[in-house]
């Protein structure tokens, strides 16, 4: 997914380095550009690498600026896309049961794992794919990570995000967990529940 420019604030380093309204951003060093929230991360470091599409050719922009300094773009939404709704239609949902004639806003069924990260927004998780496996990338600045241990619940599971068989749900040790210089780094098997303590 590529995020597009609507607007670039004057007198920033987007402005200083050509970048216009209308042009695609594709990622930063290496990683794609999914919305709001991962170009704000990887616009943080004073230098890195911006892949981008402009008038239908590619290009590659070394940005150095200061570290934190916002590069500049603005999008659409606040999000980058727009908000993920709830794909559910549980019979006891508490927005199907508002009276008519309310503000639009009140019966947006919000499910989207974006705004429970940026303000502690209620999701149920059954948006999630049930049939891949997430990578997880964690960043943890000022902090040295000695030792993960982990725990994962793993089984068959169905839409609604339950167990199958729950006679046959195991809970197993989790080592599967790389350190790096900015974190740690683990994917989450698909139709499984992890818990990890760090030290």
């Amino acid at each position: 997914m590529a995020l597009y420019v609507t607007a670039v604030d004057e007198n920033s380093p987007a402005e200083r380095f050509g970048l216009t309204v209308g042009c695609a951003l594709l990622a930063i060093d290496g990683h794609p550009l999914n919305d709001a929230l991962d170009y704000q991360f990887y616009t943080t470091p004073a230098q890195f690498s911006l892949a981008l599409c402009e008038h239908e050719q590619h290009r590659t922009v070394q940005v150095e600026k200061g570290e934190y300094e916002p590069l500049g773009c603005n999008f659409k939404t606040y999000l980058g896309d727009e908000k993920h709704s709830c794909s559910n239609h549980c019979m006891f949902c508490f927005i199907d049961q508002l009276p008519p004639g309310m503000r639009e806003p009140l019966y947006f069924k919000d499910d989207d794992e974006r705004l429970s990260f940026l303000f502690g927004n209620y999701i149920t998780l059954t948006n999630l794919s049930l049939d891949k496996d997430y990578e997880i990338r964690t960043i943890l600045t000022d902090y040295q990570v000695n030792e993960v241990k982990g725990e994962i619940v793993h089984g068959e599971m169905h839409e609604m995000n339950t167990f199958e068989t729950p006679d046959q749900v195991r809970v197993k040790e989790f080592n599967e967990v790389e350190k790096t210089a900015e974190g740690i780094k683990f994917t989450i098997p698909k139709c499984s529940v992890l818990h990890l303590e760090v030290r």
